[in-house]
């Protein structure tokens, strides 16, 4: 969640109607890229929290992977946290920079 309250801070930096483009990001796109097969799915941020969540070296989660459509390999734990901080600290320097260089102005 923490992510996606990122991008749609990085995204009110930048258009007017933010909370309507991150949510169709984070429900539509997201989901789709998601649920792909083949490393497409390495894209999205629920991939990356299924490899952090999901320990294959358990007997039931092999049996649920069978049943269900997650893909086929997933990432280490490490990998996985890795990967997500390095996406937090990026939206978070990406953000930094934006409202550092826009400027805001008061309306009356």
């Amino acid at each position: 969640m923490a992510l996606y309250a990122l991008i749609g801070a990085v995204l009110g930096v930048l258009l007017r109607r933010a909370l309507v483009v991150s949510l169709v990001y984070a429900i539509a796109i997201d989901g789709m890229i998601a649920n792909l097969t083949g490393k497409t799915s390495r894209l999205s941020i629920p991939y990356w929290l299924r490899s952090l969540a999901v320990d294959m070296t358990v007997e039931t989660w092999s049996r649920i992977r069978s049943l269900t459509m997650l893909p086929a390999k997933l990432a280490s734990h490490d990998e996985a946290a890795t990967r997500l901080v390095w996406i937090a600290v990026f939206l978070v320097v990406v953000g930094a920079r934006l409202v550092r260089r826009k400027q805001y102005v008061l309306t009356s």
